[in-house]
């Protein structure tokens, strides 16, 4: 059952970073249809549902729920992919991903943050000789302040390798830092936004953390300008 969900897994992340909000919508509801097969999801389901959440008013019905999302986005924290599965990181930066591109600045700000997050979890294990990082996931404790304990990721064995971190810089990052490449810009900002990328790429094969986070800022804030 673990390898069949992680396939599904695999399938969804890739869409949550193109696909509008009502197929987001949609996904939600997958995954809260997989809850009853296998609880691990809850949390990643109830996390996602809250980073897309839409306001019931009357007034506003289908606006995005202000509130819910920016709460949701602030329990991604370095310390919590410490406790996620691969696959679930997945899901979560993809989401990040998607509302990068949003024309509202507190989604754009918020998804920012949390790729960040996982970019300070990522560069001590980048930094690391071992192929087995347990030692240092352990350095990141999630308090039960951080995350509310009814939505808090069940209590699991994780294990993170170089080699998992290093795929999902390559598909979530650089992958998606091409894509915005793609878009219909000046030749000199094609130019300024492939130094970026050939600058985050570089830090990230040394593995500094604090180059790191410099390098993918001035990325992101690259890629994101009209």
């Amino acid at each position: 059952m673990t390898k069949k969900m992680g396939n599904i897994l695999n399938t969804i992340h890739p869409l949550l970073t193109h696909v509008d909000l009502d197929l987001h919508l949609l996904i939600c509801d997958i995954l809260d249809g997989l809850v009853m097969n296998d609880p691990f999801l809850t949390f990643l389901a109830k996390l996602l549902r809250r980073l897309n959440a839409v306001s019931v008013s009357s007034i506003e019905i289908g606006e995005p729920d202000y509130d819910t999302r920016v709460e949701a986005y602030g329990s991604i924290k370095s310390e919590l992919f410490s406790v996620l599965k691969e696959d679930h990181a997945l899901i979560i930066l993809s989401q990040c991903v998607y509302d990068m591109s949003s024309e509202k600045l507190v989604f754009w700000q918020n998804a920012s943050r949390a790729l960040l997050s996982f970019v300070q979890f990522a560069g001590p294990i980048l930094n690391s000789e071992k192929k087995y990082c347990d030692e240092i996931i352990s350095k990141f404790e999630l308090q039960d302040d951080e995350v509310n304990t009814t939505q808090r990721p069940n209590e699991t064995c994780v294990t993170w390798m170089k080699v998992s971190i290093q795929m999902i810089i390559e598909n979530i990052f650089l992958s998606n830092m091409r894509e915005a490449m793609k878009k219909d810009i000046s030749v000199q900002k094609i130019h300024r936004r492939i130094k970026a990328l050939a600058h985050f790429r570089n830090v990230i094969n040394v593995g500094n953390i604090s180059e790191v986070c410099n390098a993918f800022y001035l990325a992101m804030v690259i890629m994101c300008a009209n």
